[in-house]
């Protein structure tokens, strides 16, 4: 074969790559290194292949004389043809193997999103209900629970030292099943007891000389009580040690009658806030004209005060609801709902009851319904909050006490005995009790649990507090 001369040889390609390179500095010397190590192999391959084509040409042409002779040998490629396409082929190597790594990494991402699509699918079709079902993602509804009947599980005596005073009752249970029951009567004297729920143990009594209200109501870390002790002011005590830690602080006083001294003004209502860093009270001053005061929880110092009738009220009832949203008052002409935020009535339920008569209240939990019944009225009313309007009416008279269930499902209604009703369909699911006058009724935070507090009829000094499962 004729042999031409190589302007560039593989050694002289190499010098040239390298010194180019010379300079780069890590990631780019690895790469250069990397390429080198190609760049060889690619050559020694090359230079291989030329050889077997130079050797299959000469046995071609010394086999095949005749077909040599009518046709021109065909010339191999020149080495300089040759090096130009060894270096192409070199360049289109190094691209390929970068598109190489870049379409590997692609592959891997779309690897680990079809797998993660998979099992979010998968994770769906475990979720959905019934075979074949499209898979939607709805919150599964929370099962309505019902009731049939109760079973006591304990009880204890509350008594009242002051014979044949009245006397006031009121049961709070805090969210880790602990029961508060307090006992006051109008010879200012009062107790206040903290039990556990399922088993009546008490783990708290406080004596009180100096009150004829002692209602507690539990912070919302069940680690506190907002109670009326000694001298009727509301104040925040522990509820492990009873020992008082924060007291409210009036802002004023009036004159006392007959001209003796001041006398402090108290909060007829107090609340927790929701968070429990906050006291709202609802104050009537001067006399007809309710003010809502926020207080601290920590300091007691009053930080708000908001007026909301500007004319004089009657008194037949007033009440807060539980977390201070609301305030229901009677107008002598209806009951107005009024919203404390914003200052203004948001609705009116067509109800009116005076001073002679003892009117049963309960808030529903989310503060939506509020439930009235006049205890010597033929029925008990559950209303909507927001319009006024009626949702559900229930027979029954001498209304003792009433409470919702935590899910707004039912009322447990009381006068000698305990009914629970079905709200929707108005009818008496479940009734037990003692035949004894039962004047307080509270439902449970988690809803399995009733509790009660009775007294004998003719007999006001005695008051015994049940605990009731519900089944």
């Amino acid at each position: 074969m004729e042999h031409h001369e190589q302007p560039f040889t593989p050694e002289q390609v190499d010098e040239q790559v390298e010194q180019r390179f010379s300079d780069l500095h890590t990631p780019e010397a690895q790469f250069h290194s990397e390429m080198q190590q190609v760049t060889r192999q690619i050559r020694e391959e090359h230079d291989r292949s030329l050889q077997r084509v130079e050797q299959r040409l000469m046995k071609y042409a010394h086999t095949h004389a005749e077909y040599a002779a009518a046709k021109p040998e065909k010339q191999p490629s020149s080495p300089r043809t040759l090096k130009q396409g060894r270096l192409r082929f070199m360049e289109k190597k190094q691209a390929s193997t970068f598109a190489r790594r870049v379409t590997t990494l692609v592959a891997v991402f779309v690897m680990v999103l079809l797998v993660g699509s998979l099992l979010v699918v998968l994770n769906l079709s475990r979720q959905a209900t019934g075979t074949g079902s499209k898979v939607t993602p709805t919150a599964t509804a929370t099962p309505v629970k019902t009731y049939s009947s109760a079973q006591r599980l304990c009880q204890f005596a509350d008594d009242n030292k002051d014979v044949g005073s009245a006397y006031q009752s009121w049961l709070d249970w805090a969210t880790d099943d602990q029961l508060a029951a307090s006992y006051g009567n109008l010879a200012n004297y009062g107790n206040l007891e903290v039990v556990d729920g399922a088993t009546c143990t008490q783990k708290l009594h406080l004596d009180d000389q100096g009150t004829q209200d002692t209602n507690a109501r539990w912070s919302p870390d069940h680690t506190r009580l907002l109670t009326k002790l000694a001298d009727s002011l509301p104040k925040i005590v522990d509820a492990s040690t009873g020992k008082v830690m924060v007291a409210y602080v009036p802002t004023f006083s009036v004159k006392g009658s007959g001209g003796y001294g001041n006398t402090m003004v108290t909060p007829w209502d107090s609340v927790w806030s929701p968070d429990g860093t906050q006291i709202i009270s609802l104050v009537d001053y001067p006399v007809g004209h309710w003010i809502i005061q926020v207080w601290s929880a920590s300091t007691g110092k009053v930080v708000s005060s908001t007026p909301l009738t500007q004319s004089r009220q009657p008194l037949g009832y007033v009440s807060l609801s539980p977390h201070g949203t609301y305030f229901a008052i009677d107008t002598g002409r209806d009951i107005a709902i009024w919203n404390i935020q914003a200052k203004k009535v948001v609705s009116h339920l067509p109800i009116s009851v005076d001073n002679q008569h003892f009117l049963s209240d309960a808030w529903s939990a989310d503060e939506s319904m509020l439930a009235l019944g006049i205890f010597n009225g033929n029925n008990f009313s559950a209303w909507s909050v927001s319009d006024g309007k009626q949702i559900a009416s229930f027979a029954d008279k001498n209304i003792g006490s009433l409470a919702w269930s935590p899910d707004g499902k039912y009322l447990a209604e009381s006068n000698t005995m305990i009914h629970l009703w079905d709200v929707r369909t108005q009818k008496v699911v479940a009734t037990f009790g003692d035949n004894q006058w039962i004047a307080n009724l509270a439902w449970s935070q988690e809803g399995s649990k009733i509790a009660s507090s009775a007294v004998k009829q003719g007999d006001l000094t005695k008051n015994t507090v049940s605990i009731w499962k519900l089944s």
